[in-house]
């Protein structure tokens, strides 16, 4: 489910949310441009001039492992499925790849567990500069606003952006969650970004389940965007 973005021409949503507690966390660095159309929504870049050296580690090597991804529960058992080059977009509200966002490279890791209702992944890019990361980073908060539009189900629910690190390392998580109108069980997907420097990272931990309860900001997606954030460095 992570590769293939779900069709742009669903039935209305339920509910959507915008952003809560978002900040302007502008890197100072100088940016090319964002290919994509989502990226002209992307505006107050900021315009100071420090520079931001790529990551000199593999990005494979700053993925998390199947040891450091927060399970569902106690009785998640990770493995690692594969790791390979991004080949298309990935999560259920990411509309374009990060190549389309300017990274000059991005690698896909997803995850399997022992319980068949629960898949994760990450997608890890590196950008010339962490202007252009801060740029394709607002990119993915427009299509946080608008996943609603991409997903094709009955019930359609996309939780805020909640703002977990500010500053020069940033992460943010929310959660979305899709199926049948009146079903018992749900798609419930949780999302975590984070970034520092020419680095932006994207966890989803997915799930099939009744609800979802977690206490705010510990959600497995939001657990997986600091463990994220520590290992970009």
């Amino acid at each position: 489910m992570f590769l293939i973005t779900l069709a742009g021409c669903g039935n209305d949503p339920d509910t959507t949310s915008g952003d809560r507690g978002a900040v302007v966390d502008d890197p100072a660095t100088p940016s090319e441009t964002v290919t994509t159309e989502a990226a002209e929504e992307a505006t107050g870049a900021p315009t100071e001039d420090t520079s931001s050296e790529p990551a000199e580690a593999g990005l494979e090597a700053r993925l998390l492992t199947a040891a450091e991804l927060p399970g569902a529960n106690d009785e998640t058992e990770w493995t690692v499925a594969s790791t390979a080059a991004e080949d298309g977009p990935f999560g259920t509200c990411q509309r374009f790849d990060m190549a389309s966002l300017g990274a000059g490279d991005a690698v896909v890791r997803t995850f399997t567990s022992n319980q068949d209702t629960v898949e994760g992944g990450q997608v890890l890019a590196e950008f010339s500069d962490a202007k252009s990361a801060w740029r394709a980073h607002q990119v993915l908060k427009t299509w946080h606003k608008k996943c609603a539009e991409q997903v094709e189900a009955g019930t359609v629910e996309v939780g805020p952006l909640d703002s977990l690190a500010q500053g020069t390392a940033v992460a943010d998580a929310y959660v979305v969650h899709y199926g049948d109108k009146g079903a018992d069980e749900q798609q419930w997907d949780g999302v975590g970004i984070s970034r520092t420097g020419p680095l932006l990272s994207v966890v989803q931990i997915g799930l099939v389940g009744q609800d979802y309860n977690y206490p705010a900001g510990q959600e497995p997606a939001a657990e997986a965007a600091r463990l994220a954030l520590a290992k970009l460095g």
